[in-house]
Parts: C-alpha cells; sequence; structure tokens
C-alpha cells in the first residue's frame, strides 16, 4: 500500500536545497534536490514516530552548529 505524503523543496539563499515533508514536520538539506529528497527519504524511515518533533529535529541536527528549530522556522518563513 502506498503513503501519501506531501513535500516541500525549497532552494536556499546559498544554492542549498530544503526537503520538508509537510505532515511529520522533518526537514533535510541537501546540495541537490536529489540529495534533499534522499535524506528527507532516510531520515523518516528511520524517524521514531512516537519522539516530540523537538527531539528529531535536534537528532537530524547532528554535528551542525545550528538550531534545528529555528533553522525550520525560518524555511517556512519564506516561503
Amino acid at each position: 500500500m502506498s503513503t501519501k505524503r506531501e513535500i516541500r523543496l525549497i532552494e536556499t539563499d546559498d544554492g542549498e536545497w530544503a526537503a520538508v515533508d509537510e505532515d511529520s514536520g522533518v526537514t533535510s538539506t541537501g546540495e541537490t534536490r536529489e540529495e534533499a529528497l534522499s535524506n528527507l527519504d532516510a531520515e523518516t524511515s528511520t524517524s521514531d514516530d512516537d519522539a516530540p518533533l523537538g527531539d528529531r529535529l535536534r537528532g537530524m541536527a547532528g554535528d551542525l552548529d545550528v538550531d534545528p528549530v529555528e533553522s525550520v522556522r525560518e524555511i517556512r518563513e519564506r516561503t
């Protein structure tokens, strides 16, 4: 059975791409659209749906020196 998802692709000011799964709130980035989508698929296939969104975002941020919640907020404000 196929699960329908609404995905938003956003090109950032620095030329990178963000892929946002609108239903789960998960966001992944990449240097290309394809990479952003691939990263999003990887994140959503391994994410713990019971975990709070903030915890999932912090986990995705990993070693990056960014505030994942603020980053998503900024991306959504630009769209």
